[in-house]
């Protein structure tokens, strides 16, 4: 039976990672909410110029601007802030607060406890080499992401919506155009493509966190930002094909697919790669960068805080 210590620890794991997860999600949502939009419509317009798709029209019967898929992140953020208003924008904000907060709590929940119990089994003293923490981040990943992607799916629609709406009114949506299945779409594979990102991220955070701490019990607050830049940088260019693909499986049409199937991941990766080569999987990098590297590194400079403050209040330091 593991030690009673170690459930308190996994509770101050996730709780510190939820804290840090709504607080780096607050800094950067409008950017949040561009990326999102330019990942979605570039790949419907990128998807309009397949030979089975050409003189597609939207619900309104028009095709889409073109401008909008080469439109620059910066160009997006203001146009959105002008057309809409920042308070419209952040009007948005409580859905994917909430879908983050709960996400990243799961996260941590899982992933301490699965280092925990692997730490029972080869012994306490011993450190997590590189692949055994890139394996257990990965199952963690899995695990959380198989109960929380309807979350993902209804933060996405909500987002992408150009009127404000609630994560009820998404739900209604996607409930009443696609059944129980349109929380799911992309399952299972979304959830494997998914799960490699944070596993990546805390990986190498964990690894460089290790190498740097000697003999202290946390790193300093700008230690925390940079090392958490850097290891989301390398999760989101090695990741990001995937992440854009899942994203707008998510987002899938009112009317779903023409053939009746149900989206998939790999599915839009092959339409959007046949459509613009290598250029069209990394469109919208730039958006997802600004705002995903931002993010982790405000993320995790607030767990490494909270968590360590929490510990020393609870005489666990």
């Amino acid at each position: 039976m593991p030690p009673p210590s170690t459930t308190m620890d996994e509770l101050v794991v996730a709780t510190s990672a939820a804290v840090g997860q709504v607080v780096g999600v607050f800094c950067v949502f409008p950017i949040d909410v561009v990326k999102t939009r330019l990942q979605v419509r570039a790949a419907e317009q990128i998807k309009l110029q397949l030979p089975e798709r050409k003189g597609s029209t939207d619900e309104d019967g028009v095709e889409p601007a073109q401008s909008t898929a080469t439109e620059g992140t910066f160009a997006a953020l203001a146009r959105m802030v002008k057309e809409e208003g920042i308070l419209n924008v952040w009007a948005r904000f409580p859905t994917k607060g909430i879908q983050q907060g709960l996400t990243r709590f799961s996260y941590y929940w899982i992933y301490a406890w699965v280092i925990n119990r692997f730490k029972d089994i080869v012994g306490r003293s011993k450190k997590l080499g590189f692949w055994s923490n890139l394996l257990l981040g990965y199952v963690a990943g899995l695990l959380n992401t198989v109960f929380l992607s309807p979350l993902e799916t209804l933060a996405t629609r909500v987002m992408v919506s150009q009127a404000p709406i609630s994560m009820i009114e998404a739900a209604r949506e996607v409930f009443n155009h696609h059944g129980v299945r349109g929380f799911y779409f992309g399952q299972p594979t979304a959830t494997m493509f998914s799960s490699a990102n944070p596993a990546v991220q805390n990986t190498i955070f964990d690894q460089i966190r290790l190498a740097l701490l000697g003999s202290r019990k946390a790193l300093g607050f700008i230690e925390a930002f940079l090392v958490g830049v850097l290891a989301k940088s390398i999760a989101t260019v090695t990741t990001y094909p995937a992440s854009r693909a899942t994203s707008i499986v998510q987002n899938t049409s009112r009317d779903g697919n023409s053939n009746g199937k149900s989206p998939s991941v790999p599915g839009e990766i092959v339409a959007v790669y046949r459509a613009g080569g290598i250029v069209a999987l990394y469109s919208g990098l730039q958006a997802t960068l600004l705002k995903g590297v931002l993010q982790a590194g405000v993320m995790l400079m607030v767990k490494e805080r909270v968590g360590y403050a929490t510990r020393l209040a609870l005489g666990m330091a």
